[in-house]
């Protein structure tokens, strides 16, 4: 391996915490669709906050969870072809 690599190699494939923030219409059943896709990948929350916005109708989500970045890029994607999601991202 090259200068480096070794320390890119480690950080693409290394676990950590992840923040998804996801603002949806408020509606049953949003929560439940959101978390059955961590359940069907077997991700663990470690953290879950959901509320109102200014408007009553908006949710906006934020969720801990700990895993690759590549996975958490699939479960975004995934996030975002709910009908009442209007928007998704990570950091």
């Amino acid at each position: 391996m090259g200068v480096g690599t070794e320390s890119v190699f480690k950080n693409k494939f290394m676990k950590k915490i992840h923040t998804i923030t996801v603002i949806s219409e408020n509606k049953p059943g949003v929560l439940y669709r959101i978390a059955d896709l961590f359940l069907r990948r077997k991700i663990n929350v470690e953290e879950l906050h959901v509320g109102k916005t200014k408007n009553p109708n908006i949710s906006l989500f934020t969720i801990k969870i700990e895993d690759h970045e590549d996975v958490i890029g699939k479960v975004v994607k995934q996030i975002n072809k709910i009908i009442e999601v209007y928007e998704v991202k990570y950091e």
